[in-house]
């Protein structure tokens, strides 16, 4: 049912039907249900010559196609998808890989810190997402945030225990407009305990609860946004170090 709003962002509909629905990508390979949402092309890159990535079907955009790519990891298979670039699209890639048959996500990419003590490359696990963008209402009613799967999380810190990874967990701060993070929005989200902003995990939180599939989500702080310059900090998270993250993503995306 539609709840009626004076602003159209609020109008929650909880119908589960909708008049265009996620298509499967066509496959002559069976699916698995255990999908990497890389943000990371460099790393994909990587991925597709040291692993001999196959690629077993594509979504179709206006952009272009984008690849869906699976190999077999500890005995499992595992697709691996670049998950685009802020919420809309990174929701309507989920929607389809749902559609594909996936329900076992890890997504992984980079934030923006929004404490200068986190350094270039700390991990950092979101606990709760605070929902500055526009995607996660057309999934869930109304709140200031969306909590991350406790379960999953737990898992993940587990896993990262065991790594040499340093990371620490947080709310996050979500938005669709990375150049109007103002100074005055900045000092609000860290006065209500954000550590980090980045574009998509609310969205992807809300999603996969409307959806009720499994989603970690992994993010390596590069840019400090915590004072009223932005530090770029920029080759502090070399490559190579971005892709053992992704590798321990990988490994982690097994155990759920």
């Amino acid at each position: 049912m539609l709840r009626k709003s004076k602003y159209p962002i609020l109008e929650f509909d909880d119908d589960r039907e909708s008049v265009i629905q996620p298509i499967k990508p066509k496959t002559e390979s069976d699916v698995s249900q255990y999908c990497l949402l890389c943000y990371l092309q460099e790393v994909i890159d990587i991925y597709i010559e040291e692993y001999n990535l196959q690629q077993i079907s594509a979504i179709n955009t206006v952009m272009g196609k984008i690849p869906i790519y699976q190999f077999n990891h500890k005995n499992k298979d595992i697709i691996i998808v670049q998950a685009g670039l802020g919420a809309p699209l990174s929701a309507g890639i989920m929607e389809e890989m749902i559609a594909f048959g996936c329900r076992k996500f890890i997504a992984s990419g980079t934030c923006g810190v929004l404490i200068n003590d986190i350094q270039p490359g700390e991990v950092i696990i979101p606990t709760s997402a605070v929902r500055d963008e526009g995607v996660s209402y057309h999934y869930l009613p109304p709140s200031r945030e969306v909590q991350a799967q406790e379960k999953i999380n737990n898992i993940i810190i587990d896993e990262l225990k065991k790594s040499d990874l340093p990371f620490r967990t947080g709310k996050v701060w979500t938005t669709d407009a990375f150049y109007r993070e103002t100074k005055e929005k900045v000092a609000k989200r860290k006065a209500e305990g954000c550590i980090a902003v980045e574009m998509e995990a609310s969205a992807l939180y809300a999603l996969a609860q409307f959806r009720g599939v499994e989603l970690g989500y992994i993010l390596i702080g590069v840019d400090d946004v915590s004072g009223t310059v932005w530090n770029q900090r920029k080759g502090l998270t070399p490559l190579e170090f971005r892709k053992s993250v992704i590798d321990h993503c990988i490994d982690i995306l097994c155990e759920f």
